[in-house]
């Protein structure tokens, strides 16, 4: 095996044991706020056969809403799981986190 090869086959590794990770994550119940900044694009097929993961992508919060978090707010923004935090995209989530973090939302 090359070099290349055997560094994809190790990152598709790392990636898809943290998908599994998200997709076995349990918060434990919380009555602080939370923030889920949703990507309207949802995510894109990257991987499939055996290295597919469903994700609670249809729901609108992720799968988040089920969990004991009174104070969950969702916003969604444009793009993708990657492309968000690539312009143009970029720009509406930093004024998203910025409103998020004003003084008059926090209080």
């Amino acid at each position: 095996m090359l070099p290349h090869e055997s560094f994809v086959l190790a990152m598709l590794s790392t990636y898809q044991a943290s998908l599994e990770a998200y997709v076995c994550y349990q918060p434990p119940p919380s009555d602080l706020p939370v923030t889920l900044f949703k990507a309207t694009d949802g995510f894109p097929p990257v991987l499939r056969g055996d290295r597919h993961i469903t994700l609670p992508l249809h729901d609108p919060h992720n799968g988040w809403n089920s969990q004991l978090l009174p104070n969950l707010r969702t916003i969604p923004v444009p793009g993708n799981h990657f492309t968000l935090l690539q312009q143009p995209h970029l720009s509406r989530l930093a004024a998203a986190v910025r409103d998020c973090l004003s003084p008059s939302e926090m209080s």
